[in-house]
C-alpha cells in the first residue's frame, strides 16, 4: 500500500458508464457558485488541508488519476504531501475533489480512454458527481504565483444541465444542497481566516504574501 488510497468504481452510487473519451465535453465551471479565488504559497496548504481532513465530513480525492493509475483517496495531510507525483506548492496547479458524504452518495469514477497519439498513456480516471466540490491548489514557478480556487455547482445550475448529463452525473435531487453549500462556505471561511492580504477580492495567505513581498508576480 502506497500514501494513498486506490479505490474503484465499487464506490459509485449509480450504475458506470462505457469509458469516455479526451473528446468528452466537461461542465464549464463558470457558472458553478460559490466560490473562492485566493492566493497561497507552500507553506499555506497546511492549515488548508489540515482543516479540510479534521474538520470536515468529506472524503478527499484526486480529481484526476495519473495516467495508467487508478484514482487515489487521500486520508490525511501525510499521506497526501507523501505522494511527490503532486508536487504541492510547486506547480502550477494541483487539483483535488472533495466528497461531502453526507450529501450523497451519487459520485462515480470515471475512465477516459487517451489518445494513443499522445503517447501520455491508455487511460485515466475522474471523479464526478454533482454536489462535489473542487479544490485547486495553485503554487509558485519561477516566481510566479498562481492563484487557487474553490468551487462547486448550485443546485440550480445542476438542474439546468441535468438531462443533458443524466447518464453521466445521475439526479442533481439526489443531493442534499444545503449540506453540500455549508460545507463549501466552511472551508472559504477558514480559507479567509487565514489570509493577511488582499488582492482586489482574492484573499492572500501568509507565505503567498512573503512570496509577493519577495518579487513573486500574481498571475
Amino acid at each position: 500500500m502506497s500514501a494513498s488510497h486506490r479505490i474503484s468504481a465499487e464506490i459509485t452510487g449509480f450504475a458506470p458508464l462505457d469509458s469516455g473519451s479526451c473528446s468528452d465535453v466537461h461542465l464549464n465551471e463558470e457558472d458553478a457558485v460559490p466560490n473562492c479565488d485566493f492566493y497561497a504559497a507552500s507553506g499555506d496548504f497546511e492549515p488548508i488541508l489540515q482543516f479540510v481532513f479534521e474538520s470536515m465530513d468529506c472524503r478527499v480525492f484526486e480529481a484526476n488519476s495519473r495516467a495508467d493509475h487508478d484514482l487515489r483517496e487521500f486520508s490525511s495531510w501525510e499521506e497526501l504531501v507523501g505522494s511527490t507525483d503532486l508536487e504541492l506548492g510547486n506547480c502550477a496547479l494541483c487539483f483535488l475533489m472533495l466528497w461531502p458524504v453526507k450529501a450523497s452518495s451519487q459520485i462515480r469514477i470515471r475512465r477516459i480512454e487517451l489518445d494513443p497519439a499522445t503517447r501520455s498513456g491508455k487511460y485515466r480516471h475522474t471523479l464526478e458527481g454533482w454536489g462535489l466540490i473542487s479544490l485547486r491548489l495553485g503554487g509558485m514557478t519561477e516566481m510566479k504565483l498562481h492563484p487557487s480556487h474553490t468551487n462547486h455547482n448550485s443546485e440550480k445550475r445542476a438542474r439546468k444541465w441535468a438531462d443533458v448529463y443524466k447518464d453521466r452525473m445521475g439526479d442533481p435531487s439526489d443531493w442534499n444542497w444545503d449540506i453540500v453549500t455549508r460545507t463549501s462556505a466552511k472551508l472559504n471561511r477558514r480559507i479567509h481566516s487565514l489570509a493577511t492580504a488582499k488582492i482586489n477580492s482574492r484573499p492572500v495567505l501568509a507565505a503567498a504574501k512573503e512570496a509577493l513581498d519577495a518579487g513573486a508576480r500574481a498571475m
